[in-house]
């Protein structure tokens, strides 16, 4: 390039400012092509984001429900249920309450 500049009449001003424009114009598009790319995968995250969030809500819904049929079905068969006893001993309290019952 400055090879050539020394052979033209503005020595290469005009061939530096060409290539200026050009090198701008080609910055600019890569920061848009980039701008709307981070823009199209940030929106696309945040969707898998909402789409996740919304499955681990139903699935905490789905759980405490499942847990306290589970709770109001033991209560039906041991009306005495004790959590507490139960955790303290689980296999010695489930013995007992089954003897008072029966």
């Amino acid at each position: 390039m400055l090879s050539i500049a020394n052979y033209t009449a503005d020595n290469g001003e005009a061939m530096f400012d060409a290539m200026s424009n050009e090198v701008n114009n080609f910055k600019e598009l890569i920061k848009e092509i980039y701008a709307n790319r981070n823009d199209a995968i940030s929106e696309l995250l945040k969707d898998e984001q909402r789409q996740m969030k919304s499955k681990y809500e139903k699935w905490t819904k789905e759980t405490i429900r499942k847990s306290e049929e589970t709770l109001e079905k033991i209560k039906e068969i041991l009306p005495t249920f004790d959590m507490a006893l139960f955790i303290a001993d689980p296999s010695n309290y489930i013995y007992s309450a089954m003897m008072e019952v029966c």
